[in-house]
């Protein structure tokens, strides 16, 4: 070991040879040919911010490769790299605080500087070694590091697998503040799904990708934790995980938008089948890098072509539970926008009048499986009306609103009428009425007094004296309406 390291204070290599050559030059020789053959081109949009996988480099190497390229000309000098403890348990953020770590390569030295700031900012911070003994999630991103040859460069290797939210936000604007000082790039040590077949896997991954731009672009990092949960509890064969390192992506959201981000780009792509063959049980890789700048198809919004599958869904959902079928979740779709959270509501209307209309106003589930279970919500189960005959379905048109978060609002000034859905809420009684109901109201004031009193069941005037809580939302409305 170095003679500037304490050997006792000095983790050593835990998966050389296993995760990655354990030879200096054969390692070296490697890593540099996979950063040689990562074409990837810095951008000024770049934040110092990346997601990177941290498998065996002859599986995950290549797109690891790719985010490294990309921060290659950023100013950087301590490397925090935040990846999940898969041994112990965290309930805040495992620091390894003081000394160094060591590959084949030699010894890299811990930023002791920066881990005193973060124990000193918050109790969530611990130093504790026990936590990175045997771990690769750090581990395997050190030689590159390396590789990328900054003189005196130092790391700071942090662990976590608290899923808490608020931890989880407490952690990241911690590690926030750090960047904020220059100087820093945080590396998020994530691989993707285990162990589906291929075709699946590359189906979750690229959604759990566009739910971590989406959470970006919405400001909210617990929608990409929702995004994780709810595609795993779907309970597709083999899908244990879509994202091994939540907690860790999940921080580092917090993180970014600390630091003003507006989007995640999507670098690269791969699933251990595409280094083995082996197509039946595989983990996916993604590296990415958060940007400045909004990134094109990185948010939530969906094409022509997509609102017209949604409805041949809903319609899908009626014909087959009316034809005896039970309702059942439809497969993952190919599609990333159908398998993110939304909420949503789904309205038929029967020779041009209400025939029925269920919807949620918060997402509780993935886009596509919300839309199928409120159509037949819609069609059956909505109180005002007996459930749907077979023979009026045909007569039916529907219609579907994909809802943008709420949002609280003081009052009604900041209502756009034509534009906002509202949302009234006083202790346990609350009523909103859709965008689209604009329609049948001259005046603001108007559309308010019934929405508190004919649908919410308060007092038409609750809106103004300041006893209700009003929300907005605005609504991508699309239907079959001329079909």
């Amino acid at each position: 070991m170095a003679e500037n390291f304490n050997p006792r204070n000095v983790r050593p290599p835990a998966v050389a040879g296993a995760f990655y050559e354990a030879d200096p030059d054969a390692l070296s020789g490697q890593i540099d040919d996979l950063l040689a053959a990562a074409d990837v081109q810095p951008q000024p949009h770049f934040m110092p911010i990346v997601l990177a996988p941290h498998a065996g480099h002859v599986y995950s190497g290549p797109v690891a490769a790719r985010a490294y390229n990309a921060v290659a000309e950023l100013p950087f000098s301590t490397v925090i790299v935040a990846g999940v403890a898969h041994r112990v348990a965290v309930p805040g953020a495992a620091l390894y605080a003081s000394g160094a770590f060591a590959t084949p390569l030699g010894p890299l030295a811990v930023d002791e500087d920066m881990a005193q700031s973060l124990l000193a900012a918050s109790p969530l911070f611990k130093h504790l070694p026990r936590a990175h003994e045997g771990e690769h999630s750090i581990e395997v991103q050190l030689p590159f590091i390396q590789r990328l040859r900054r003189k005196g460069l130092k790391i700071l290797p942090v662990l976590l697998n608290n899923p808490s939210s608020d931890i989880l936000r407490q952690i990241g604007l911690a590690l926030g503040g750090e960047l904020k000082k220059g100087g820093a790039l945080l590396v998020l040590s994530s691989d993707l799904s285990h162990f589906p077949a291929d075709a699946l896997a590359r189906r979750a991954d690229a959604s759990v990708l566009r739910a971590l731009g989406i959470a970006v672009e919405r400001k909210n990092p617990d929608y990409f934790m929702q995004a994780e949960d709810l595609l795993v509890s779907r309970g597709e064969d083999g899908l244990d995980t879509v994202c091994c390192g939540a907690a860790a992506v999940t921080a580092g959201i917090h993180a970014a938008l600390a630091l003003g981000a507006a989007g995640f780009q999507v670098l690269d792509y791969a699933t251990s089948a595409d280094q083995s063959g082996e197509a039946k049980r595989v983990v996916g890789y993604g590296a990415g890098i958060f940007s400045s700048r909004p990134v094109k198809n990185g948010g939530f919004s969906l094409l022509p072509a997509e609102k017209k599958e949604l409805l041949a869904l809903a319609r899908n959902s009626i014909e087959r539970h009316l034809g005896g079928e039970k309702p059942q979740h439809p497969p993952l779709s190919k599609n990333t926008m159908f398998n993110v959270p939304a909420a949503a509501f789904v309205t038929l209307h029967k020779n041009g009048g209400l025939r029925g209309c269920i919807g949620s106003l918060e997402a509780r589930q993935l886009l596509q499986d919300a839309v199928c279970g409120l159509a037949l919500s819609s069609a059956f189960e909505d109180p005002r009306f007996p459930p749907l005959e077979k023979a009026e379905l045909k007569a039916c048109d529907i219609e579907i609103s994909v809802l943008s978060p709420l949002e609280r609002v003081p009052d009604a000034s900041a209502i756009r009428p034509g534009v906002h859905g509202v949302l009234v809420r006083r202790g346990r009684q609350g009523g909103t009425y859709l965008p689209q109901v604009w329609e049948n109201f001259g005046a603001k004031e108007a559309f308010l007094d019934s929405l508190c009193e004919e649908k919410a069941g308060l007092p038409a005037e609750a809106w103004r004296d300041g006893s209700a809580e009003l929300y907005i939302y605005t609504a991508d409305v699309f239907g079959e309406k001329g079909r």
